[in-house]
Order: structure tokens, then C-alpha cells, then sequence
């Protein structure tokens, strides 16, 4: 190459064989031997070549492999160069390659959980791609737009912009983004509880990810997979699940899919109330979340607070939920605000702080009203609550005095939200056994829940 740029002073010609010697030795690898990204360099070298339509394109593949590496800097830098050329180019701000920048650059911040920015940048490119003719590109936006409804528990929202962003995939012929619109389906399913359908939609994911050797949506989906299992109580498949996801991301240094592993294995200890093995994984998993602002460090702060919960430690969870709720406010999270406060409820509980509990509770009815769906934390934290009255209840209370009262109303809110929570999630083994625990106990109580 040295010999071509001498004897033909083309410096031209020169780049142009660097990019093809990088794609002849690196292929599709997304690092170089130091950790580079190989369609970082190429791009360089294309830009240098004068291949500008060549470099614009490789510049969206660098960004996303620094994006699914965590590396947001990396991402967003390759983004801001891409839109310099564009600059150079004279390409007017209404045009479909800078909304191709807004959707990448709403996805690093949905990633980070700074959600109304996210929303923003993709509202603006939507208004772009639908006045073109770039169906792809319009249903990626589409998807994203829908994840982001998901994640402020707005499910019909969440199905019917997955559901259009289909139509627009199925016109560009895309299998890849069809695939990823069916794995976003399934997820929602898992979220409503919706296990056996759930998986099934992510098995068939997972298998033709693997045909198209996108390993990122691989590891991201058995994580998923691990999360259905758990969530029917089936531990052993969860770990197997979630090991597999584990390991790809590993391998492949995508450190938040490889965080979010460690995060399922938390959530296996804690269900399985080993409080210890808990604490060590979601320590594990925060670890790997780089950015201590994010949203992934931020749920693991939270299930570290739930581990607290479940070990009774009160007075250590408390401050890190109010903590949280700041948080979860800046970065337009709201939708997951009852938990935080279903979760001060039982603290209160635990601390025998009625006016904590008062307050935490109008906060947790008031939040709770304006988002749809369950969660099964809420359900979960409904039972532990249950189960500290039951430990603290030594039948030597008068049922006339006001502390007596106040455990009781107590009662009746946590065993209606236990119910009410199962029986949105599909529960139903969960939600026969509440009732069976209860009739005894206070068949007043199962009468007031429905």
C-alpha cells in the first residue's frame, strides 16, 4: 500500500486499499486485534478515499457495535463525524440520513434511560421517514418508539407500534428487523405474564439471530428466555438460560447484556431467598454497568434494595428507594415509580412508621393510576409485606386497639394487591394459594379483595 501511495502519489487510492485490506482480513469481526472498532477504521479510510456514501454507511455499523459494546462516547462520536460529512455534503436537516442519526442517538439515550430525550430525537425522525420512502428505516423507528412504551408500561401502545413497524419491515423485506419486532412482542408478553407464548416468540428469535449471526439480539433474548422461566418458578431452566446469555456477551464484551445475566441470577436467588447469593450478583452486575447514572445501574441499585426487603433490613433499603425516585424522575422513568413505592410501603411496615406508610401508599395509588399492566416485583413485595404482619402477629393485640386496626387495613391493602397483581400476571397457582393461605386466616379479608 506504502509502494501504491509513492508510485502514484494517490493517497486516493492508498485509503481505498486499506478499507478492502481491512475487510479481507477482519471480515465481519467487529473488533481489531487491539480492541478497535474495525468499521471505525474503514470508515476513516473511506472518508480519506473520497467514498463518502461507502464511509456514511460504515459510520452507522461502527456506532452500533460501540453501542452494543456499552461504549456511548464511541457511539454518539461516530454520529456527530457522520453528520459533520453530511454538513459537507449540504444535506438539509429535513433529510432521511440525519433522521438515520436521531433514531441511533434516541436509542443510546433510551439505553441509558434518558427517556424524554430519547423520545424527542425519535418523534423527530418519524416525522421524517414517513414523508419518504424508507420503509426500513421507518419501522426501525417504529420499534423503537414502541420499546420505549413498553418501558413506561403503556403495553397496547407498545403492540401497536410493533405491529406497524412490521408493516413497513415486511414492504423493505427486512428479516432481520421483522425478527426483532416479533422478539418485541414476545417480551411484552412476558411482561404481561403470558410465559409458554412469551418463549416461544424468543425461541424463534433466538434461532434465526443465530442464522443471521447477530450476536448481540442473541444474548439479549436468552436473557429474556431465563425471565419466562423464572417467572413460572422454573429455576433450573432460568439459570440455563441465562448462563448461555452470560457467556455469548462475554465473549463478545457486550457488558450490559453480560450485567443484565448476572441481574436474572439475582433475581433467581431472590426468589429463592438466598439473600446472600443475591447481594453477590446483583454486586456483580452494577460492576459491569460503567456508567453509575444509567438505567441499568439504577435497577440493579433497586434489586439490591429488595434483597434488603426480603432480608428484613429495613433501615438499609429505605434510603436507597428515596434515593432512586430522583433518579427515576430525571431520567423520565415515572412508570416505574410504584414500585419504588410499594416498596416504601413495606419498609414503613417494617420500621412501624404509620405516617410513612400513609404517604407511601397515596404516592403508590396515585402513581400506579396512571401507567396500565403488572409487575411481578409489585405482586412480590405485596407477599413479603404479608408475610412480616404474619411474623410480627403474636394474638396478644386487642382488636380494639388502634395498632391492631392499622395492621389490619395494612393487611387488606397488601393481600389485595398480591391478588390483584397474580391474577393480571396469569398467576393463577400463585393466586390460588394466596387465597387458600387467607380463607382461614380472614375470610372477611378474601371476601374485601374482589
Amino acid at each position: 500500500m506504502a509502494k501504491i501511495a509513492v508510485e502514484d502519489k494517490g493517497w486516493v487510492r492508498y485509503h481505498a486499499a486499506c478499507a478492502r485490506g481491512l475487510l479481507k482480513t477482519y471480515g465481519d469481526d467487529s473488533h481489531d486485534r487491539r480492541g478497535r472498532v474495525v468499521a471505525g477504521r474503514r470508515a476513516q479510510h473511506l472518508i480519506a478515499g473520497r467514498r463518502v456514501d461507502e464511509a456514511l454507511e460504515m459510520l452507522l455499523v461502527a456506532q452500533k457495535v460501540a453501542l452494543d459494546s456499552d461504549d456511548h462516547l464511541a457511539c454518539r462520536a461516530y454520529l456527530d463525524q457522520r453528520d459533520r460529512l453530511l454538513d459537507e455534503m449540504e444535506v438539509g436537516p429535513g433529510s432521511p440520513f440525519r433522521a438515520q442519526n436521531d433514531t441511533r442517538r434516541a436509542r443510546s439515550y433510551f439505553l441509558k434511560g434518558e427517556i424524554p430525550r430519547a423520545q424527542e430525537l425519535v418523534d423527530r425522525a418519524l416525522r421524517v421517514f414517513r414523508r419518504s420512502d424508507w420503509a426500513a428505516e421507518t419501522g426501525y423507528a417504529m420499534l423503537l418508539y414502541g420499546q420505549i412504551r413498553t418501558g413506561q408500561c403503556r403495553y397496547a401502545d407498545a403492540l401497536r407500534l410493533n405491529d406497524d413497524a412490521c408493516g413497513y419491515l415486511a414492504v423493505a423485506g427486512d428479516e432481520h428487523g421483522l425478527t426483532r419486532a416479533r422478539a418485541n412482542r414476545a417480551y411484552v408478553m412476558m411482561l404481561q405474564g403470558r410465559y409458554v407464548e412469551a418463549r416461544e416468540g424468543l425461541l424463534k428469535a433466538v434461532a434465526t439471530f443465530e442464522a443471521l449471526d447477530d450476536y448481540f439480539m442473541q444474548a439479549v433474548n436468552n436473557n429474556f428466555i431465563a425471565q419466562t422461566w423464572l417467572g413460572e418458578g422454573k429455576y433450573t431452566e432460568a439459570v440455563r438460560y441465562a448462563e448461555l446469555s452470560r457467556k455469548l456477551a462475554r465473549e463478545r464484551g457486550f457488558r450490559v447484556v453480560e450485567g443484565t445475566a448476572w441481574t436474572v441470577f439475582g433475581e433467581i436467588a431472590r426468589h429463592a431467598e438466598d439473600w446472600e447469593q443475591a447481594r453477590h450478583h446483583y454486586a456483580k452486575a452494577l460492576d459491569l454497568f460503567q456508567v453509575d447514572n444509567s438505567r441499568p445501574a439504577h435497577v440493579a441499585r433497586y434489586n439490591i434494595a429488595l434483597v434488603e426487603i426480603g432480608a428484613q433490613n429495613f433501615e438499609c433499603a429505605r434510603p436507597v428507594l428515596i434515593k432512586l425516585i430522583m433518579s427515576y424522575v430525571e431520567l423520565g422513568y415515572q412508570s416505574k415509580l410504584p414500585l419504588i413505592y410499594a416498596g416504601l410501603m413495606v419498609c414503613a411496615l417494617g420500621r412501624g412508621d404509620w405516617a410513612a406508610w400513609d404517604e407511601s401508599l397515596a404516592r403508590f395509588e396515585d402513581s400506579l393510576a396512571k401507567i396500565s399492566g403488572a409487575h411481578e416485583d409489585l405482586a412480590w413485595l405485596a407477599v413479603r409485606g404479608l408475610r412480616y404482619l404474619d411474623a410480627v402477629e403474636d394474638g396478644s393485640m386487642s382488636e380494639d386497639g388502634a395498632e391492631f386496626k392499622r395492621r389490619r387495613a395494612a393487611r387488606e391493602v397488601l393481600y389485595t394487591l398480591a391478588c390483584q397483581q397474580n391474577d393480571l400476571l396469569g398467576n393463577s397457582a400463585r393466586l390460588s394459594a394466596l387465597r387458600a393461605t387467607y380463607a382461614d386466616a380472614s375470610p372477611t379479608l378474601v371476601a374485601q379483595s374482589y
